[in-house]
Order: structure tokens, then C-alpha cells, then sequence
């Protein structure tokens, strides 16, 4: 599968031909799908792999010397801590599936933060205005979506799983990246989405569909989403469709302040990937700080 050019402790393997290759691609590709990663992920894993091999010297070894300097050159080039790492982690999944996880490059320490920028996350105000706005314009299915997104947390990969079955029962049953995990459909919400199957002539299935009766797409969704910020004057930037995750898991903690049930709810193994969802605002965080003062 590889070729390797010496075995020694300072072994150096020759894959960009196997990056750029489409036999041994498809076989990495294989791997990572068998990992029980999403399409998009691989995707972007490949992606990546593919900028290493543009960084490669013209002999295509890879080393840990043409490691640090692809590292160097992640940051060199104006990316983010936390994309460069995204790409760092592809690479060391490659290294993983090539048999060398001994050349794993070290990621950079991104100091921890107890607050999110403000600006860059949805809130329940902007949530409400778009909200309202697709009703004004008697968009019943851009209402449903994202009545579903922000009230139960699932991803829009998920929406398959938001049936007329399940709006009957009251929960769906989430089977994703082989995990399982159920989902509380609010009687409201549930009312609403039998009500608008009738009027579509949905009588089993998945209740959000095209026009031609298939799965809804993510691209569809997101660009109604972008066109209805528009409209709805609010930035964006703010608005795609897992922004409505991020505002479900923030609202459900700050109600139950129970992170392990929102790990649950979310489909979280580790409950430190669902603290990113929970950060208060920068806002929030400077008046917890005023309100402090006094005892100062």
C-alpha cells in the first residue's frame, strides 16, 4: 500500500504518489469511511492530504523535518491555531492508516477560553427574527427547519430521521456514525409537522422532503437560510444550519446546566467536545465581571 524508501529510525516514507494517486486515494478513502466518518469529513480529510502533497519537497518524502515545515507553513500562511490543527489531524489520520503513527505531528496548544466571541454565534433574538420572517413569507418548510434544528439539536444530516412516524410518537430514533440516541419531539412541534405532512400528502417518511419527493440537501438548506438573514437583517455570517445546534445546546444548558444530558442529547462520546457548544458570550462574561465589583 505504501512504498517505503528505508526502514530506520529515521525512516522517510514516499507517498505523494500515493496522495495524488486515485487507486491508493480510494483506499484511504475506504479506511476513513470504515471509521464511521461522514462523507463531508472524508472529504475534507482528502482535501487536506492534498495540500501536504503540494508542500512535499520535489523528492516526495515525507520526514518529520517536511512535517515541521508543513506545520511552520500552516501559520505562515494565515491560518487560525484551530485550522491549522483541523488539517494537522487529517495528516496524522493519513500517517495512522499508512502504518507510521510515529510520525504524528504534535498539534498546537490552543489555550482554552471560557467565553465565545458574541458576535459570531446566533442568538435567540436573531433566531426569532428569522423565524418570523419565513413565516411572513409563508415558507412552512424553512419554519419547520428551523423549529427542528433549534428544538432538538440534531444535525441537518439528521433531518431523514424527523418522520411522520416519530412526529406521531413524539421521539425519534437518531442512527448516525454508528451510534444511537433518542430525540423528544415536543407536541407542538409534532402538531405542526403532522399538520404539514397532511398538506403535502406525506403520509410515512420523512416529513422534510424536496420538491421531487427526495431527501432535502444541505446546500438547498443553506442557501435558504442565507437568503432568509437577509431578509431577516441578521448577519450571515451567523446563519447555517449547524449555528441552530450550537443555540439548542447553549439554551438546554443554561436551563438544566446538566452538560452530560446535553452530551446525550447531542450524540457527544466526550462531554469536552460539547463544551464548545455551552460557552457563555464575551458580553455575558464581562458582566459576570461588573457584577463583581462590588465585592471587590
Amino acid at each position: 500500500m505504501v512504498s517505503y524508501l528505508r526502514r530506520s529510525p529515521g525512516k522517510e516514507t514516499k507517498v505523494k504518489e500515493l496522495v495524488l494517486n486515485g487507486a491508493n486515494t480510494g483506499k484511504f478513502e475506504d479506511w476513513l469511511l470504515e471509521q464511521d466518518m461522514s462523507g463531508s469529513t472524508v472529504k475534507k480529510y482528502l482535501h487536506d492530504l492534498s495540500v501536504l502533497a503540494l508542500r512535499l519537497p520535489d523528492s516526495g518524502k515525507i520526514d518529520r523535518k517536511a512535517l515541521h515545515d508543513f506545520k511552520e507553513w500552516l501559520i505562515d500562511s494565515g491560518r487560525q491555531e484551530i485550522t491549522a490543527n483541523s488539517m494537522l489531524a487529517a495528516v496524522n489520520k493519513y500517517l495512522d492508516f499508512s502504518g507510521h503513527p510515529e510520525l504524528s505531528i504534535k498539534l498546537f496548544r490552543i489555550q482554552r477560553t471560557s467565553f465565545t466571541e458574541g458576535r459570531k454565534e446566533l442568538n435567540k433574538e436573531e433566531y426569532d427574527a428569522l423565524l418570523n420572517t419565513a413565516k411572513e413569507q409563508n415558507d412552512t418548510r424553512i419554519v419547520l427547519i428551523l423549529e427542528i434544528l433549534f428544538g432538538t439539536g440534531i444535525r441537518v444530516s439528521e433531518l431523514q430521521y424527523i418522520t411522520v412516524e416519530a412526529a406521531r410518537k413524539g421521539e425519534a430514533v437518531i442512527r448516525m456514525k454508528g451510534k444511537t440516541r433518542l430525540i423528544i419531539i415536543i407536541k407542538k412541534l409534532g402538531s405542526e409537522l403532522l399538520d404539514y405532512a397532511a398538506a403535502a400528502g406525506i403520509t410515512s417518511g420523512p416529513v422534510i422532503r424536496a420538491r421531487s419527493g427526495n431527501i432535502l440537501d444541505r446546500h438547498s438548506i443553506w442557501c435558504r437560510m442565507k437568503s432568509l438573514s437577509a431578509e431577516a437583517g441578521v448577519d450571515p455570517a451567523k446563519v447555517h444550519p449547524h449555528s441552530f445546534r450550537h443555540l439548542f445546546a447553549r439554551t438546554f444548558y443554561r436551563e438544566t446546566g446538566n452538560i452530560a444530558m446535553v452530551a446525550d442529547i447531542m450524540g457527544h462520546s466526550d462531554v469536552n467536545t460539547t463544551r464548545i457548544y455551552t460557552l457563555t458570550t464575551r458580553e455575558e462574561y464581562e458582566k459576570y465581571f461588573e457584577r463583581m465589583e462590588k465585592f471587590v
